[in-house]
């Protein structure tokens, strides 16, 4: 079984932006991740309720896209910087996402990826 470090990421899960956009992880960009903290800030101010180790993930990621000026997404960020490694039988979300408030609803397969600031 591959080793990972323990990660929010999996290639097939879908961050959803609002007005049928989205991307899925793999394919994320740092401006995708900018768009999902500031979603999860925004509900934080209006609910109150953070989820730490979301905004702490997108972070980290901004912070080693920073770093890595050469890599453009996601998928390839967490396979070279953070050591993920693909798994086959890796659930898309372990977590329901009622019990996580701050995360996008995802869903397991986007017929197409819809990225922010792009032309559909």
């Amino acid at each position: 079984m591959p080793q990972r470090t323990p990660s929010l990421f999996h290639p097939r899960r879908t961050l959803q932006f609002g007005g049928g956009m989205s991307v899925r992880m793999d394919r994320a960009t740092d401006t995708d991740l900018l768009a999902w903290s500031l979603l999860s800030r925004r509900y934080s101010s209006r609910t109150g309720l953070a989820d730490n180790d979301v905004l702490d993930y997108i972070d980290q990621r901004i912070d080693a896209f920073r770093d890595h000026p050469g890599i453009v997404l996601l998928g390839d960020l967490e396979r070279t910087v953070f050591g993920y490694a693909d798994d086959p039988d890796q659930p898309i979300d372990a977590e329901p996402d009622e019990e996580q408030p701050n995360r996008p609803p995802h869903q397991p397969h986007a017929a197409e990826d819809h990225r922010i600031g792009e032309p559909q």
